[in-house]
């Protein structure tokens, strides 16, 4: 009974703390690194359809436990539901409004935690493949702003071990390419656009949290040549956030049908060109001249339109550390 007494002791002060934890997805690495130290899994982790990640581990005693929920204590975490009896034990831990439970048998001694499925997942080795979804940052995307910030689904388009490329699953905004009118016509590549501005300052500041930006590669943008027209693609760019390009495009989604990406209802609310829920949406090639840029189609086509749209609709890319 003793042992439950000092579980429900640390509930307590967990439940109670005036720690408030932020976005600082850096604290699970450290988490990654406590169990690391603690035990090893007894089987590989294993993904679940929804992304999920579950890891069960053996010889998982007291210590274990109690210096498992101590960084739980010593960050601020919330405990959103705790139930336990000498037999067993089980917590909901809340991160963001998702839930990671956490299962302890101390007569077995062995233990079961399942994460979210996130981007946190990889933090615990567990697998991230081309085509898998994933969860990585946060985004108005239901129109209902008073219930806040829906987190942004995204596609592993390719990982190199230590980070992943991703493109969001949904159409998320919209925003001017270039010139704010189309009276005045002016040349516009990616490297000088006015998407490329947002993407990189506003848009970057509102979707992720200090932590999560800490985990955003700044990368390499090349200025892809337009594989239809020999157009002037201005220069490469070092981005955090940008738009995938034409000859990207056909890389990644060589079928029309899988460029097809549906519309978030916040942009829906804008008033935006949808058809049967999907959006087009901006490329960042260059079009048959420098005074236009590449979009999709609303069946997949690639074709060149104004950069001196009001709004061209976004679908971004990001790259992101893995651990």
């Amino acid at each position: 009974m003793r042992k439950r007494a000092a579980c429900f002791a640390l509930l307590a002060a967990i439940v109670f703390s005036g720690a408030a934890f932020g976005e600082g997805n850096e604290l699970f690495g450290s988490l990654g690194a406590l169990l690391s130290e603690l035990a090893a899994p007894s089987s590989p982790p294993e993904t679940g359809e929804d992304g999920s990640c579950s890891m069960a581990f053996s010889e998982f005693g007291q210590t274990e436990y109690e210096a498992f929920l101590g960084f739980f204590l010593s960050n601020g975490f919330e405990i959103s539901a705790f139930s336990g009896n000498d037999r067993f034990i089980q917590g909901v831990f809340t991160y963001e409004g998702k839930e990671a439970i956490f299962e302890y048998d101390p007569n077995a001694l062995s233990a079961r935690i399942v994460f979210p499925g996130s981007l946190l997942q990889n933090t615990f080795h567990c697998p991230v493949a081309e085509g898998d979804p994933v969860s990585f940052g946060s985004y108005e995307q239901d129109a209902v702003i008073e219930n806040g910030k829906e987190r942004i689904e995204w596609l592993v388009l390719d990982t190199d071990g230590d980070s992943a490329l991703l493109i969001s699953k949904y159409v998320l905004d919209a925003h001017v390419y270039g010139e704010e009118t189309e009276v005045q016509r002016a040349p516009c590549t990616w490297d000088t656009s006015l998407m490329r501005v947002w993407l990189n300052g506003e848009f970057l500041e509102s979707a992720f949290g200090e932590g999560e930006r800490q985990r955003l590669v700044l990368s390499l943008v090349p200025a892809d040549a337009n594989p239809y027209y020999d157009t002037e693609q201005g220069a490469d760019t070092y981005d955090f956030v940008w738009l995938i390009s034409s000859k990207e495009m056909n890389a990644y989604f060589p079928e029309k049908a899988a460029r097809i990406a549906p519309a978030t209802d916040y942009l829906f609310s804008m008033h935006f060109a949808t058809y049967r829920d999907n959006a087009v949406y901006s490329l960042r090639t260059a079009g048959n001249t420098v005074y236009t840029h590449a979009m999709t189609s609303l069946e997949g086509s690639i074709y060149t339109v104004s950069s001196n749209w009001l709004e061209c609709a976004v679908r971004p890319m990001i790259r992101v550390k893995l651990n």
